[in-house]
């Protein structure tokens, strides 16, 4: 019950923190091109070991599906497989002991992370529109195993 509860916060909040705020679709990774690099290093110096390297690669995959919905015109978003994943990273320290507070933290560090992340990729997205976009076409035509969220 919880759990669903902190996913649709979490969901929700996500959204807020984007709408607030091209690289390799296969690997949802910045790439050697990419002029966003050093915006991206400096991400990922901040993060430490908040989650392990598949959940951050998990989370940069999330947020890349979701600016694609917001660049680009052609796609819409599953919301309910979308707020399944988010669960699943911040539900993902279940065996740790951690207090209230510093579950809460852990979340809003989480859903910082994501939206930082989501703000990149917006970025990207409209320095090079028909790039992205196509890359996203590329990702639900032939998704390597990845999780894909866009209809």
């Amino acid at each position: 019950m919880l759990s669903k509860t902190i996913s649709k916060a979490a969901f929700g909040l996500a959204f807020l923190l984007a709408a607030a705020t091209l690289s390799s679709v296969q690997a949802a990774e910045p790439t050697d091109d990419n002029k966003m690099n050093g915006a991206w290093e400096d991400l990922a110096e901040t993060e430490g070991n908040l989650l392990s390297n598949a959940q951050f690669s998990q989370l940069t995959h999330l947020a890349y599906q979701t600016a694609a919905v917001r660049v680009c015109d052609s796609h819409t978003l599953d919301k309910e497989a979308v707020g399944n994943a988010l669960d699943k990273i911040l539900t993902g320290a279940a065996d740790q002991k951690l207090t209230d507070a510093q579950q809460e933290e852990r979340t809003a560090a989480i859903l910082i992370a994501f939206g930082a992340r989501y703000g990149l990729f917006i970025a990207e997205g409209h320095a090079d529109k028909g790039r992205f976009c196509e890359s996203a076409i590329k990702l639900k035509e032939s998704p390597g195993g990845l999780p894909v969220f866009l209809k």
